[in-house]
């Protein structure tokens, strides 16, 4: 059925702010109490906790160039809310792209349409990732164009199977459970493969979801009541 733009946008935003705020709120509040407590010259904490508030906290970081596996890092409770930035952004962006394809309203060649404008912004977020990886690691780990492809791969893949159904069946024939023991080894690469290993997980990630399939042993794991409360409930914990 057709839907209305503003209608998609309220939907879209309502849904999201439901259930990034109320957890993103209370872990500023209380974790800024407890820092002034053991730090004296809270400064830059205090300025991580603002800016993600606004869905900007890992534009600050490239602004201060904080590398998120130093020491300084490690002390700042909010180091994590540079994914939420990415992520807020990414909504900003997403709902136009879906739009304008024609995919809310059903029009003919939406899919193909949002397909191939999903996948040449994926195309060129990968290439920025890689080439300006090895000169401005933190502009590249921080910054939403360079992490548009990760989050849109899950895009492509629910496009893509929805007609590429032979695609779907051959890569379903691949086990799951060794999808994952390669996931588990990639991240114990080192360092120095990171960019390499970035793309890895993400490839390998988009393959178990689509190797996952009714009535395996991996589909009753991942399908369990308990195991999709903690995925339902996956970013409240992080």
């Amino acid at each position: 059925s057709e839907i209305d733009f503003w209608g998609l946008i309220s939907s879209f935003y309502s849904r999201r702010i439901k259930r990034i705020f109320p957890a993103l709120l209370s872990c500023l509040i209380i974790s800024s109490v407890v820092l002034c407590f053991f730090n004296e010259s809270p400064e830059y904490e205090i300025k991580s906790a603002i800016t993600s508030v606004f869905g900007l906290s890992n534009i600050y970081f490239i602004k201060i160039s904080m590398d998120y596996f130093s020491q300084t890092a490690e002390i700042n409770p909010f180091m994590h809310t540079w994914s939420l930035g990415v992520e807020e952004q990414f909504y900003f962006l997403f709902p136009l792209i879906f739009w304008f394809s024609g995919f809310g309203a059903n029009k003919k060649f939406s899919e193909k349409k949002l397909f191939i404008r999903i996948a040449s912004l994926a195309f060129v977020s990968l290439i920025g990732f890689i080439f300006l990886f090895q000169n401005s690691q933190t502009l590249t780990y921080f910054f939403m164009p360079t992490r548009f492809w990760e989050i849109a791969t899950g895009c492509l893949i629910f496009i893509l199977f929805q007609k590429r159904k032979s695609i779907e069946e051959f890569i379903g024939k691949v086990p799951p459970i060794f999808i994952l023991i390669l996931i588990i080894g990639v991240m114990y690469l080192p360092m120095a493969w990171a960019r390499a290993s970035t793309v890895a997980v993400v490839i390998l990630s988009a393959i178990l979801i689509v190797s996952i399939k009714k009535g395996t042993i991996s589909y009753v794991f991942f399908a369990n009541p308990k195991i999709v409360y903690i995925g339902l409930i996956s970013y409240s914990l992080y």
